[in-house]
């Protein structure tokens, strides 16, 4: 029996192209940054809903009520007192450090899937690639300690390392102490210099409770967004300068 033929509109395996290591690198930058913009309008439009709630009770407390009985109108009063301090303190402070959250993760997942993927892009040895996983460092410093061996890109030097640091810190204070920087906490020098460049952003109080402003998340932003692109065009130079690790 001769061999079948196949069928004409038989539906091929489609190719795939792999994207130039730049372009990747460059769409993977670009995405943490679209993230952490829209956490800053997130941000803003919070903190301006959280402020109308405030003027709104404002305002209901300067209407002119009558009460009979004078125990009504005391409860009354501190029913309103309560909710003015919930929308004055605790919502925004609720928001400043959920968002801070959230642009912490988003920065820290641009810029280690970047390095992760520079790493098995480039590196081709198999003991090598093994021996790099197994690092021990999270976060930012693995991103940093990856960028280093793969690419020789020493993003420890960057300006904003020092605040990133810190903001990492930050961000493990808030998720394990609730925010709270005790004398013996890691990183407290690092968080102190912070809170002393940065206030009122930031403020250390009674007890050591970080609280934040308003203006907190943006700067944090501001750091995170810079960082990200002195770090694209440092790795978009190195790829530039050793075209075989990224052949047409």
């Amino acid at each position: 029996m001769p061999p079948s033929k196949a069928k004409p509109n038989a539906r091929r395996r489609p190719v795939v192209n792999i994207a130039p290591l730049a372009t990747s690198i460059g769409v993977r930058f670009v995405l943490a940054r679209n993230r952490l913009g829209k956490l800053q309008t997130c941000a803003e439009d919070m903190e301006f809903w959280a402020r109308k709630r405030a003027r709104a009770i404002e305002k209901q407390a300067e209407g002119q009520l009558h009460f009979t009985d004078p125990y009504d109108e005391r409860v009354y009063a501190e029913s309103l007192h309560e909710d003015l301090d919930h929308f004055r303190t605790i919502v925004p402070d609720a928001i400043r450090s959920s968002l801070f959250l959230l642009c912490a993760a988003a920065f820290e997942h641009g810029m280690l899937g970047t390095a992760e993927l520079l790493m098995r892009r480039v590196i081709k040895d198999e003991d090598k690639l093994a021996s790099l996983d197994r690092m021990s460092d999270t976060g930012i410093f693995r991103a940093a300690a990856l960028y280093s061996a793969v690419a020789k890109v020493r993003i420890r030097s960057s300006r904003n390392w020092s605040d990133a640091r810190a903001l990492a810190a930050i961000r493990n204070l808030i998720l394990h102490n609730n925010g709270t920087l005790t004398p013996g906490a890691p990183k407290a020098r690092e968080i102190n210099s912070l809170i002393r460049r940065w206030q009122p952003a930031v403020v250390k109080g009674e007890y050591g409770r970080l609280t934040f402003s308003d203006s907190f998340v943006e700067r944090a932003i501001g750091v995170y967004e810079s960082f990200l692109s002195d770090t694209r065009r440092e790795i978009t130079r190195w790829i530039a300068a050793n075209p075989m690790v990224d052949p047409e």
